[in-house]
């Protein structure tokens, strides 16, 4: 397992191994920004994980607008969860309508974006984007819990299994996936 440090090329990508079925934490750094995290399970086929970063200045920002003020002295949790509309002749996902986020430690209003705007809310609307935010995470470990519509099932992304050990962290950023089918 290569734990060196590695920098992005000029289109925002890097390219690393995970051992096959393993837990891993991909820690992203950069001037004004707060550290992001991807944290998941790899399974055993090669995966590509696609995510975003935001500046603190652009957290602030989406928070706000949304009347949260952040707190640098606890975390932020983002959870991914989406619904595979195809596998062939690549895995296609869209977000899961209808699905809700909830988690075991106390945190801020929590947030999905559409429109481009921010909604206080931990379900996942019609032309919403397929994430929920939470804000001003209590620092210490944390589960989560994504309840999808009724007739779906969601498991860890990208290599399904046990929920690995969350921690939010002070003036952190925590990204977790989902998927659903």
């Amino acid at each position: 397992y290569d734990e060196m440090p590695k920098t992005t090329d000029s289109n925002g990508t890097v390219d690393f191994s995970i051992p096959s079925n393993s837990l891993f934490t991909v820690r992203m750094n950069k001037e004004n920004y707060a550290e992001h995290r991807l944290v998941g399970r790899a399974g055993s086929s090669d995966f590509r994980y696609v995510s975003f970063t935001a500046s603190r200045a652009t957290s602030q920002q989406a928070f706000g607008s949304a009347g949260v003020t952040l707190d640098s002295n606890r975390g932020i949790l983002v959870v991914g969860v989406d619904e595979i509309v195809s596998r062939a002749p690549f895995l296609q996902l869209e977000p899961m309508i209808g699905a809700s986020v909830n988690l075991d430690s106390d945190h801020g209003q929590a947030i999905t974006i559409g429109g481009g705007f921010p909604h206080a809310d931990a379900t996942i609307e019609e032309g919403e984007q397929g994430f929920v935010a939470f804000p001003n995470v209590a620092t210490g470990p944390v589960d989560i819990s994504v309840q999808p519509p009724e007739d779906k099932s969601c498991e860890l992304d990208p290599g399904g299994g046990d929920q690995p050990d969350i921690t939010s962290d002070a003036d952190t950023v925590t990204v977790v996936t989902f998927v659903c089918q």
